[in-house]
Formats: C-alpha cells, structure tokens, sequence
C-alpha cells in the first residue's frame, strides 16, 4: 500500500513536470526590455524598484537604475566598496533602507549604494556578519553573537536557528530563521511576543537553506528551499503556517501581485498561484510581443507599483508584462487542423490575418469567433506576409500563438495612458548651455548638483547660466504609446505649457528656457494626476545683489556726508574769510577816519595859530542856503561808505581848508562830524520806522563801514547801543 502510494505520486509529479503548460495557459505576453548601456547584461539575478519608480536591475557583472528610457551603470561589487558578509549564504538580494542606501548582498559579501550621489558608499561596519531590512525601511544588524535593531541588542540564542529573513511594521519586528520559525519582537523593547513553526523539526533539512519573505493581505508568504522548493503562508491573526506548494526543485523568487496572485520564479519558467482561489498554474515557456517563445530559467521575479510584472532571466534578459497593454483573446480551432503541422499564418494587404492548414482558412480578426473554416479558394490572400506554424505578428501589432485548442490573440490597447500612475515625472538630467552638468562637480566654484538628479528639489545659477534644459522621464513602464504632459516655470511662463510625446520607446521629453531673468521660480511638471516641483533660483550679478545694493546705499551715504563735510568747511572758510575781510575793511575805514581827524587837527591848529578864536556866528540866508545844500548833498549819498569831506567839498565847488573854516564858524563842528552827525540821524530814523532790520543793514544803508563802528559811533551820540535805541525811545515817549 505504501509502494503504490510512492508511485502514485512519482506518476503525478512526473505530469505535472513534462506536461508543459501549452503557450498561453494564463494569458501572460512579455515586452523585451533593452536597456541603453547596460551592465547588467543577460543575466539577471535581482530586480527592484525605488521610492521614486525607477528600476534597479542587477547581475554577476553590474547594477543598471532604469527610468524608462536610460539607465545609470554601475559595476558589480567593486572591491575597494565590497565588505564581507559572513553569515550570507545565499544569492542576490536588494534592500533599500531609510537613509536613502540601497544594500546589495551575494554569498559571503555586501556592497552599498548611495542613491542621493548613485554612486558607491563604504561599508565600514567590521562587525556586521549579516544584513537585513524591513519594509519599514529598519536595518537589522547581525555581528558574530548579537542582534541590533533599533537600539536593542539581543543575543543569537534568541532564534532557533540561524536568521534567515525579517518582515515588520511600526510595532513588531519579524524574524525567520533556517528551522522554519517565525520569531516576532517587540519593536519598543526587544521582548519576545510569540514564536510559531511552518513545518515538524524532521522537516528542517528540506527547506533549511535559503529563504524569501514577501508581506501579503493577512500576512506572510515565503518561499524555502533545500532539498525541496516549499511555498508557505503565514497568518499574522492565527499565527499559524499553512504550505501551499512543495517542489522537487529550488523556487527563485516570489512576488504578490495586487490581483493576490503569487508570482514564483524557478529554473525552468514560473508558477502564478492564485491565493484567493487557490489556483495553481505552471508556465515553463513564456511568450513575447514579439511572438518568441523563451524556455530559460527565471532567475527572479518582482512586482513594481504599477502591477507590473519584471523578470530576470538567466540568458535572455528583460522581461516586462502589464495586464493593462493588451486585450486578450482566443479563437478555438478544429482538432484535426491543429493536428496539421503543415498550417501557418498570413496576412494580406487589407490588414486580414488567417490561419491556413490543408484545404481551409481560419479568419482571426474577430478574436471571439468560434473558427469555422473558409475554403481557401474561396478568400483572396494575395500578397501575404507568412509566419511559423506557432506565432506571428501582424502589421498592426497583434501577437497570434497557436495552442492545443485554438489561437491565442493579443492586440495592443490603443492611446493607453493611466492616469493612476505611482509615479511623478523624474528629473534625470540638467543641461547648462547644451553641456549636461554632472553630479558633484564644481562649476567656476560652485557645485550645482550636490545630489544625483533625482534627489534635487532645488537647483540655484548664477545669472550666465540661465540658457538650461531639464530633461524629465515620465516612468511608464506599461505604455509605448503617446502620453500628454504640461509643465510651468511659475514667475515666468503666463501660461501652462501642454506636451505631447509620441508614441516610442523614448519615455522622456526635455524641456528648455534660455536667458531667465534673475529670480526665483517654480517649474512644475504634470503626468496625469502626478506633479513634479523644482525650485530654481537664478542668482543676480554681484552688482545686482542684495550686498552690492547695500554697499551703494552705504556709498551714496558717504558721498553725501563728505560733500556735506566739504561744502560746510569751505562755507565756514568763506565766512571766515569774509569776517576777516570786513575786520580789514574797518580797521582801514577806521584809519582813514583817525587820518581824517588828525588833518583836521592840523587845519585847525593852523587856523589858530593864524588868527584868534571865533565863536559861532548867527547864520545869515547865504549860511543857511550853504548848511542846507551840504546837508542835502550828504542825505543824497548817505548810503555811499565812501563819501568823505573831500567829495563834500568838491561837490560845493570849496576846497578842504574853506569847508572846515565854514562849518566851524557856522556850526562849531568839523567836516567829518558833520557828515558823521547825518548818518547818525539817518541812522536813528531807520531804527525807529524799520525795526526789522538789522544793524549790519542799517550800517549799509546809512554809509557807515561796518555794524560794528556804527554802534560805537551811535553810542558814543545817543548813548545807547542802536539795537537798544528803538525801545529807549518807545519808554520815554
């Protein structure tokens, strides 16, 4: 009973491994992937996708992060960036954690990537034996006898065997080891909360050697291998394992799609489980829109954001499926034509495709037919284009696949474009006057691009770098065909800018400005629902700046302290020089008053010494007449300073002696005094009618030389200062 029961199962497995799985089982067309300047060449070992939706591809030979339309290459595990990795006894894995690192491991070695620079950062950790990450972005640090993560330090002897694998969320942490447990901690304080096995100790020898955690609806899935291929689920609200699949051979890598299929790469094609139904399909042969047919080992498998589907294969690249790109069909066929190994694929010039076998033809356009045969004398294949007897592709994209029961159909979606994108368009290249600018490096002593492209939110120029072009990848992976966009520079574009980019594979578009004013901007890039921002600041010249506007204003301040300085000096100067003057001017009136003075002395000494005294006589008409023309003359030049007994006595036809004898006979006084004693009384009116002069005026108008010998003389007639006369007067009247 037990021999029979062997057998059954070897006959069974046997099926299940010969029967392939006839093209087309689960409906799955793959796009070839070519990658510009790969490093990563035909032999893919491990895919994942970034925060900002680009591509990391890598194999034994490099690392290519894909956009869509470039890649940025990288060699694999450089030595002087390569650290050992003791504990590590599997093959390639990525990890992204939160620090922007993504952490590349292969047996026995790790290497890290700096994604703000994509360039390679040492490993300088010494005691790290192993590596793991969590979804959280969390690292948990395996040294030769401890366990880190988030500052706890727990022993090895914590686990029941070797740590293998973490999954985790905010709170619990997830450890699987090489036994088949599952341990989960306590994110807080490193405390256990429970542990629970997948399969009987007897077990751990057929699933003890690798393992590969994706997080699902309510919980875990993993994959084990060792002496067999094990595909289990764990319930996180059970906390219970269940197996799912077991294979005689290693299972790859596994991906949960968001339809809740599982996606499980092998050595020989892919298993697609559906986890709601429980269906289990094997495809060993994979098709492409090109009608290729690959048998090859699927070395890995990942889900992007989008719901994608990648494949690293181990000879023959890329492979990218999207169920949105193209709309499936089957046409069921005559059993006895399918037999026919004569049959093929024509199209002619009318766009019709048939499938001929013998005497009949099969119409394919309508992909929901039920392929009821036409003689082929009775259509008109003209000029065809043939293909094999298992695919062809048509003119206008349609991918046909013969079966065991019919023709698989698959046509393009036309003008697809989703507007529920992951992913906003990506910066991947700055160009300044034509030259693509490269990341670090300084430019006339400033650094542009401090971080790779599309880690920059903010790019500052100085005012002769303002010719640029931004190129941007809009990071569908799923659609060839044309895709609308818009962008803006806000602060300098009056409108929003439409773009169309047509159908290709070119999934990137620049976008160029030339001679931006100095200012700051905000361009912003659309993708259907998707924006994208960048800051851009173009620096003013030095003369233009906030400082050089400073200095200016400190300058002009300057300029007009030391004109203010300059022009009060030279007006104190003038004013100086001026009083020097008029302290000259008077000091030589004075003199030429005291010489005057002395000459009358001497006349009259003269007089006297010639003939005796005489006292003022009374005036007759004749005197009277001469004393009111004198005094007429002087009122008619009062305000002439040089006035003086000389003009006086030529202005009454006398000479100097005559007009003394005169008016020392007429009036007791002498010349000078006379015209003095005018001015004086000229002097004493204008105080008393204009009050608003001033002395130095008064002086002015009344011939005196100055202010200052008016006031002497005034005070010396009227006893008062002239500024004192007006109001003397007022009090004694």
């Amino acid at each position: 009973m037990r021999f029979s029961n062997f057998a059954l199962t070897c006959f069974l497995l046997t099926v299940c491994l010969m029967t392939p799985s006839h093209t087309g089982a689960n409906g799955l067309i793959f796009d070839n992937v070519v990658i510009p300047h790969e490093e990563s060449g035909n032999y893919v070992r491990a895919i994942n996708q970034l925060p900002d939706g680009r591509m990391v591809f890598v194999s034994v030979t490099g690392v290519d992060i894909y956009d869509g339309t470039h890649s940025k290459s990288l060699p694999a595990f450089p030595a002087e960036y390569t650290a050992p990795l003791k504990s590590y006894n599997g093959f390639h894995h990525m990890y992204l954690d939160n620090d922007s690192l993504l952490w590349i491991k292969d047996w026995g070695k790790v290497s890290c990537i700096d994604l703000r620079y994509e360039n390679y950062r040492p490993v300088t950790d010494t005691n790290m034996t192993d590596i793991y990450i969590d979804e959280t972005g969390r690292r948990i640090i395996q040294s030769t006898d401890s366990l880190i993560f988030n500052g706890n330090s727990l022993p090895r002897s914590v686990l029941n065997g070797t740590l293998q694998d973490v999954a985790g969320d905010s709170s619990t942490l997830y450890m699987f080891d090489d036994s088949g447990r599952i341990t989960a901690f306590s994110v807080a304080d490193g405390a256990i909360l429970y542990h629970a096995d997948a399969y009987p100790p007897e077990q751990k020898k057929d699933y003890s050697s690798t393992s590969l955690i994706c997080s699902g609806k309510d919980g875990f899935y993993q994959i084990r291998n060792g002496k067999k291929g094990g595909f289990f689920h764990f319930s996180k609200k059970e906390r219970s394992w269940t197996k799912i699949l077991e294979t005689p051979y290693t299972l790859n890598t596994l991906a949960i799609g968001d339809d809740n299929k599982a996606y499980i790469s092998c050595q020989r094609g892919m298993w697609i489980i559906d986890l709601d139904s429980g269906e289990k399909k094997y495809d060993e042969i994979l098709r492409t829109s090109h009608g290729d047919l690959i048998a090859t080992e699927i070395s890995t498998v990942y889900e992007d954001m989008d719901g994608g589907i990648w494949l690293g294969t181990f000879n023959r690249g890329i492979l990218y499926y999207h169920p949105s790109k193209y709309d499936s069909g089957k046409i069921y066929l005559n059993p006895l034509n399918l037999n026919d190994t004569s049959g093929y694929f024509a199209e002619n010039r009318d766009g019709s495709v048939y499938y001929c076998c013998g005497n009949d033809a099969y119409a394919l356009n309508d992909k929901s037919s039920d392929g009821k045969p036409i003689k082929l004398s009775e259509i008109n294949i003209g000029h065809t284009v043939s293909g094999s007897a298992n695919t062809f592709v048509s003119h206008n994209g349609n991918v046909y696949f013969k079966t065991d029961y019919g023709i698989d159909i698959f046509s393009p979606r036309k003008s697809y474009q989703d507007e529920s994108l992951a992913h906003k368009p990506l910066l991947t290249a700055l160009y300044i006057h034509g030259e693509r600018i490269e990341q670090g490096k300084d430019y006339n002593g400033h650094v542009i691009l401090p971080f790779s492209e599309s880690k920059t939110e903010r790019i500052e120029l100085t005012h002769n770098q303002n010719f640029i072009g931004l190129e941007y990848s809009t990071l569908n992976y799923m659609s060839r065909d044309s895709l609308s966009l818009s962008y803006r520079l806000s602060g300098l574009d009056p409108y929003t800018v439409k773009l169309n980019l047509p159908p290709g594979e070119n999934r990137s578009f620049k976008i160029p400005y030339t001679n931006i004013p100095p200012g700051e901007y905000l361009l912003t890039v659309e993708s259907g629902t998707n924006i994208a921002k960048l800051e851009i600041v173009i620096r003013p010249p030095w003369w233009r700046t906030v400082w050089a506007y400073a200095l200016y204003t400190v300058f002009s301040i300057v300029l007009l302290l030391v004109a203010a300085y300059i022009y009060n000096n030279v007006s104190r100067k003038k004013m100086l020089r001026k009083h020097r003057e008029d302290m000259l001017l008077a000091r030589i009136r004075s003199l030429i008053d005291q010489c005057n003075a002395y000459e009358n002395e001497r006349v009259i000494s003269e007089c006297n010494a010639t003939k005796p005294t005489q006292t003022p006589k009374a005036m007759d008409d004749s005197d009277s007449q001469f004393i009111s023309k004198a005094m007429e003359l002087v009122e008619n030049n009062i305000n002439t300073a040089g006035y003086s007994v000389e003009q006086l006595s030529r202005d009454l036809c006398m000479d100097r002696t005559g007009l003394y004898r005169k008016l020392m006979l007429l009036l007791d006084q002498s010349p000078s005094l006379f015209i003095r004693n005018i001015r004086l009384r000229h002097a004493a009116k204008l105080l008393l009618e204009n009050r608003g002069l001033s002395i130095a005026e008064v002086a002015e108008l009344t011939g005196f030389s100055s202010g200052s010998y008016l006031s002497k003389c005034f005070q010396e007639i009227y006893g008062c200062k002239p500024s004192e006369y007006a109001a003397k007067s007022q009090e004694s009247t």
